[in-house]
């Protein structure tokens, strides 16, 4: 017993490894695409959202009236966040814009306590402060290559923003016992009412679509959405936001590393050390944060790693 209770103790944190080696190949989809970040934003979700609906279905959960207004607000900031990461890719350095990306544990951190009742410990702080250290010198070590550019430096600016608005308003769903496939299923669907008119009003790019753009485009939507939303979504029921967002930095360190093998951008060896620093951080907030969770019950005994629990919403 003690052995299966340690196992699903550890799900969670697989389940983000998972999820954070899906959403590292975001860059690599976006820039494989010929369209603009917005035109890329929208076809995505169009895609990903029959998808999402047919496991929703398949699994036997629910999605109600009630269901979507909940989610409007992560839906609006999805739709946001969306548009303004894909264009940072587009249009900066890979290593410039999870830089910028890599500020929301601060900015969660700030908030964390307050909104989302999560205790702020000192091994906590350390371990995110390591981190956090460790990828400025993996992406600031290859900063003086590429194709940087300021505009993409905005827009990865404001997608921090509204990723961690999207992160905090997702775990607090999932605190309320929302499950993660009837929730993103929601979600996607209530961002697709925001972003499609802002797309389709300002996009100047909305047929450049076609070709081998078409495969990229399913890959995305099932990579990006059922293997890293949806079981990242699982994983937020079940650990600490300001853990997961730290667990998160090591998707920026695979994204370069992609960059460099694919696109050609520069690979430093100082990079390399600053790889190795975030990953021993994540690897140590990973053990210690297991080790906290199996001296204390968790919900997880419940709904044993099934992220497509059937709920009554």
């Amino acid at each position: 017993m003690r052995s299966s209770s340690a196992h699903r103790h550890w799900m969670p944190y697989a389940a983000i490894c998972v999820a954070i080696c899906a959403y590292s190949m975001a860059p690599i989809f976006v820039r494989e695409i010929t369209a603009s970040g917005q035109t890329i934003a929208l076809y995505r979700l169009w895609i990903g959202l029959p998808i999402m609906w047919a496991i929703t279905f398949v699994s036997r959960s629910r999605i109600t009236l009630a269901l979507l207004r909940r989610t409007l607000v992560a839906g609006a900031l999805l739709s946001v966040e969306i548009q303004l990461g894909f264009t940072s890719f587009r249009d900066t350095t890979v290593a410039n814009a999870t830089l910028i990306g890599s500020l929301t544990p601060v900015l969660l951190f700030g908030v964390a306590g307050r909104m989302l009742g999560e205790s702020i410990t000192r091994r906590k702080v350390l371990w995110g402060a390591l981190a956090l250290a460790g990828i400025l010198v993996f992406v600031l070590g290859g900063a003086n290559s590429g194709r940087h550019s300021w505009f993409g430096d905005l827009m990865a600016v404001g997608e921090v923003f509204a990723w961690t608005g999207y992160f905090i308003a997702t775990k607090k769903l999932r605190n309320e016992g929302v499950p993660a496939i009837s929730m993103y299923t929601s979600v996607v669907t209530t961002a697709l009412i925001f972003l499609t008119p802002v797309v389709l009003l300002t996009s100047k790019d909305i047929g450049a679509i076609g070709g081998d753009d078409w495969w990229w485009l399913v890959a995305m939507a099932f990579v990006l959405g059922v293997l890293g939303h949806t079981i990242f979504n699982w994983a937020h029921g079940h650990v600490e936001a300001t853990v997961s967002s730290i667990l998160s930095l090591a998707s920026n360190v695979i994204s370069v590393v992609l960059a460099w093998r694919i696109f050609g951008e520069s690979l430093q060896p100082i990079q390399l050390v600053g790889g190795a620093v975030v990953l021993v951080a994540v690897g140590g907030l990973t053990v210690q944060s297991t080790g906290e969770r199996a001296d204390r019950p968790s919900k997880i005994e419940a709904d044993v790693g099934l992220p497509y629990e059937p709920i009554d919403l």
